[in-house]
């Protein structure tokens, strides 16, 4: 059993982080219409001011500081959108890396990984490993009465027939032909590609790209409400001071 427990723990958390993706995306959702409304409120009272279509005295009192507001929740607003899609585009491609990744190792027992023949492997050996390598079974042959150059030759051809295999069956050539399909189809740079698959300090890279915007958009996002909420609170307070007065 070769790395069972790693296995099992890039399999489940690749399962847990799709399904917290799923979550974070429908959160991201529920932001963005509370952004919408208030930018579109905002709009509106921005409307008004600048078309003078509101006569209430206390839209004509606070005509300025309204109008600020209005601007900055929008300016916010938009910022917010902005950056929470970047967020998410950056998230996705996170996660894809990971999950291809992760789904790769756990299925990499899968994977035959040819053997190198050597001259101490006998005839037995080649067809033992055509089966346990490529699934390949062969029926067991006598060779009990075989000379000494007939079983040479009959190695040879087992050997031939196990490299054959083998070398359609090369891991790297294999990753190569994936990278350069994967980098045509998305227009990219076959060498880009698969330098991304092994370098760390990309990976490191974007992780820490998501965490910068992911805060930015959470600043955002509060900035936003806090600032709708003074708006509102200015209002307020001037419709209380005007009934007391």
């Amino acid at each position: 059993m070769e790395n069972q427990l790693l296995k099992q723990l890039y399999s489940t958390t690749s399962k847990l982080v799709n399904d917290q993706v799923q979550r974070d995306i429908e959160n991201f959702e529920k932001a963005d219409k509370i952004i919408i409304w208030i930018v579109g409120f905002s709009i509106g009272i921005f409307m008004l001011i600048l078309t003078r279509k509101s006569e209430n005295p206390i839209f004509l009192e606070l005509e300025f500081e309204l109008t600020i507001i209005a601007l900055i929740t929008v300016v916010l607003g938009l910022l917010f959108r902005i950056f929470s899609f970047f967020t998410q585009m950056r998230l996705n491609s996170i996660v894809f890396d990971f999950v291809s990744f992760s789904t790769g190792y756990t299925n990499a027992s899968k994977i035959p990984i040819p053997k190198t023949i050597t001259e101490v492997d006998s005839l037995d050996n080649i067809i033992i490993f055509l089966e346990e390598d490529f699934g390949i079974k062969t029926q067991r042959i006598d060779t009990s009465n075989f000379s000494g150059e007939k079983l040479a030759e009959y190695r040879i051809l087992y050997k031939n027939y196990y490299e054959s295999l083998a070398s359609s069956n090369n891991i790297e050539e294999q990753m190569k032909e994936f990278s350069t399909q994967l980098a045509f189809r998305f227009g990219l740079n076959p060498e880009n590609v698969m330098n991304s698959s092994q370098d760390d300090s990309s990976l490191k890279s974007k992780g820490k790209g998501y965490r910068v915007l992911l805060r930015i958009s959470y600043w955002l996002f509060f900035l936003t409400i806090i600032n709708f909420i003074v708006g509102i609170g200015i209002v307020a307070f001037k419709l209380i001071e005007n009934n007391c007065s």
